[in-house]
């Protein structure tokens, strides 16, 4: 069996019976994360932003932080260390006890995203862009 996350962004383009369906016929379960991501992430930012005064840069697309990261100033600018609302989400699902030992697929809405969390290389768990995922499926 292999599950799958649907990210939000793609989810919210779909009639959720048609997707799960397509997907069933093609041998994905569908799987959900239990923390509010979305929540933790914006507190974590939150609380960063309180921490400094300089410009805070987000982390949600991996492409933007690596392309303008040789022109910044450490100065007057701060990159914390948070991932992606998607990266936390595939921590969530990749430690999911009742899916150990089972492959988990994370969509991603971009190539950037998903090469950032197959770094993080964990266990059974592929990210990939919902583009190539479609393809895959022809």
């Amino acid at each position: 069996m292999t599950y799958i996350f649907i990210n939000p962004v793609v989810d919210s383009m779909y009639i959720k019976k048609e997707l799960d369906e397509l997907l069933l016929r093609n041998g994905y379960t569908r799987v959900a994360v239990k923390e509010d991501w979305h929540k933790i992430v914006k507190e974590k930012y939150n609380k960063a932003l309180k921490l400094t005064g300089k410009t805070i840069l987000d982390r949600r697309c991996p492409l933007a932080i690596d392309t303008i990261t040789e022109y910044i100033s450490d100065n007057d600018t701060f990159i914390p260390e948070i991932d992606p609302i998607l990266i936390h989400c595939g921590i969530e699902i990749a430690n999911m006890e009742d899916l150990r030992g089972h492959q988990k697929i994370i969509t991603t809405p971009c190539e950037s995203l998903a090469s950032y969390g197959n770094s993080k290389k964990l266990k059974d768990t592929t990210f990939i862009s919902w583009k190539e995922f479609i393809k895959h499926l022809n």
